[in-house]
């Protein structure tokens, strides 16, 4: 074990002046030596000392992040040294030999010949001594003796970048070491250098690796003619620490980016046809839930299809939003075109197509395959009830508007295929060209199990190589468009819809899992989709009425029927439902 000589009592001893006087009477001819300005700031304080405590604490979070370095300019070095005279050189060194610097680009204050370093991007370096583990820790948050743990952490630690200098061998049962692993379990992000004056055990020195940045033998820091040593090894281990923050908060940064880019494309569908935002946003809704359940699900575990390469959840965000990307290119007068019958005449022509239909099952004599067939013409002709939401296009478009309709998947193929060489210039790496041309995934929504589907009939074992997401979005994309009202259809109760994706899905086991989570869909979930839908159309005619108004229009309720591009949808209609 250590060597040391007991340490006296200190609350007998007279604490030694600090700040403009100096430690050891020299700091402030360092300050001259090394051209420090007032610009430049480098405290040095006690723990206890006026100034040095925050009274302000959080609760304690495991794991919660370092302070960001776009707001915390502040690096704060806290040393935790028992013998007053080691801790007077250790501090008076870093103190000599330390020295913030705005930017790589700031010319330097300090004298050519001398040991100094510099730490990158921070403005102010504090110097903080603590005698005692206690106080080290009580530094850091509330600490409990009894628990060996926080009750609660000052804010200091989320708002400067904090670093140790720990002696290991303290009068105390608490080690350096103990000190640093209580505090890294609790703020992971703080960061210490170990001093020690011992020949230290394998186990010793393992446990030191693994907890501290670095370690060093005192006696070759205190060397005088090596007393900048510290100093260097702060500066190394601190600069890569602000490089990693920095790499780390770029990261965060394009994260957030990429994951608000969903939100920014559906908020532009919003504003180019109110209805096909909201069913892109419903859609996707719809499709993470699905997704997320097959991802976790039990009856899913284990499933190729849904490992994290087919399926990634992040992705499917996008594929979501992108389904319909198409009708950017279909003129607002086919995609806002109304039904060609009024309600009155909707509910008589369903009326009568149920009528049909039974009276075709109970007649008799009719050959089977003759029976399915009239029964398939009745039910694709009731362009408001049992059909599949394509089949509703005949009821209000001409044959060559659902042609220009059906287009929006190959439109969205063009519009894929036009933005992969600006991809692959930027990226030059085929993998991740790859791996971004799959946000157009969704794109094959309208293709169907038994090669009914369109544009171009994919059924069989080709419809079975889609992707994963194209068929989690096939079953959310006709959900919802069944389940929410039209100016042309009402809205399909949630059994009826269940009903035509089961016959939809036929054999595909991706489309039966998918259908089976929609079966399953919580009550709050089924009874808000077409409530939702309704919403989001209201809150968005609200707000370009609000604006039409602020913006001095002579006929605010005309723009608005402008924008909308037809009679699809009534303004009237929709005044009381918004939040």
């Amino acid at each position: 074990m250590s060597d040391k000589k007991p340490r006296a009592d200190k609350s007998d001893q007279q604490e030694k002046p600090v700040g403009k006087q100096g430690i050891f009477g020299y700091l402030d001819r360092s300050t001259a030596q090394s051209g420090q300005s007032d610009d430049i700031k480098v405290s040095v304080s006690r723990v206890g000392a006026p100034g040095a405590e925050s009274t302000a604490s959080v609760p304690v979070v495991t794991g919660a992040p370092p302070p960001r370095l776009s707001s915390s300019r502040t690096l704060t070095i806290l040393v935790l040294e028992d013998y007053p005279d080691v801790m007077d050189t250790v501090v008076a060194n870093i103190r000599k030999y330390l020295h913030p610097k705005r930017d790589n680009n700031e010319a330097s204050l300090i004298a050519p010949e001398e040991h100094y370093y510099t730490v990158h991007g921070i403005e102010r370096i504090n110097i903080v001594q603590a005698s005692t583990p206690y106080e080290a820790l009580n530094y850091i948050g509330n600490y409990d003796q009894n628990t060996r743990s926080f009750a609660s952490l000052h804010d200091r630690v989320y708002r400067e970048l904090m670093y140790g200098v720990f002696d290991v061998v303290l009068g105390h049962y608490l080690s350096g070491i103990d000190v640093l692993e209580i505090i890294k379990r609790h703020v992971p992000h703080f960061h210490a250098l170990i001093l020690t004056a011992q020949t230290n055990t394998d186990q010793e020195i393992a446990r030191t690796v693994e907890l501290a940045d670095a370690y060093r033998k005192k006696q070759a820091s205190l060397d005088p003619a090596k007393r900048y040593i510290l100093a260097q090894d702060i500066a190394e281990n601190v600069n890569r620490l602000l490089e990693e923050m920095r790499s780390h908060e770029q990261l965060a940064r394009s994260k957030a980016l990429v994951s608000t880019m969903p939100d920014l494309l559906a908020v532009v569908l919003d504003y180019y046809d109110f209805i096909t935002g909201a069913h892109c946003r419903g859609v996707t809704d719809l499709a993470m839930f699905i997704g997320e359940e097959l991802k976790s699900g039990e009856a899913y575990a284990g499933r190729a299809e849904y490992d994290e390469q087919n399926l990634d959840l992040e992705m499917l965000g996008f594929n979501a939003v992108l389904h319909d990307i198409g009708k950017v290119s279909i003129p607002k007068r086919i995609l806002t075109k109304t039904g060609i019958f009024s309600k009155e005449e909707d509910d008589l022509i369903g009326l009568l197509c149920q009528q049909l239909v039974r009276e075709v099952e109970e007649k008799q004599g009719i050959d089977e395959a003759d029976r399915k067939r009239l029964v398939d013409v009745i039910r694709n002709f009731n362009i408001n009830k049992d059909s599949q939401q394509e089949l509703k296009l005949h009821g209000r478009l001409t044959g060559p508007e659902l042609n220009v309709m059906r287009f929006h998947i190959p439109a969205g193929e063009l519009i894929r295929d036009d933005f992969r060489p600006s991809v692959e210039k930027k990226l030059n790496d085929p993998e991740l060209v790859d791996y971004i041309m799959r946000l157009f995934d969704g794109l094959y929504h309208h293709e169907k199990p038994d090669g009914g589907g369109y544009p171009y009939g994919i059924g069989g074992e080709e419809f079975r190589k889609l992707p994963t997401a194209s068929k989690i979005i096939l079953c959310a994309d006709v959900y919802h468009a069944l389940r929410s009202r039209r100016s042309y259809k009402l809205s399909m109760d949630h059994h009826k819809a269940i009903t035509i994706l089961r016959e939809l899905a036929h054999d595909d086991p991706v489309v039966n899992d998918c259908v089976d989570i929609l079966t399953d869909l919580p009550q709050h979930v089924i009874d808000s989709v077409n409530e939702m839908n309704v919403r989001r159309i209201s809150r968005l005619i609200q707000r370009v009425r609000t604006k039409a108004e602020a913006m001095g229009a002579s006929d605010p309720e005309q723009l608005l029927a402008d924008l909308l591009g037809s009679n699809a949808i009534d303004p009237n209609e929709y005044k009381t439902k918004i939040d």
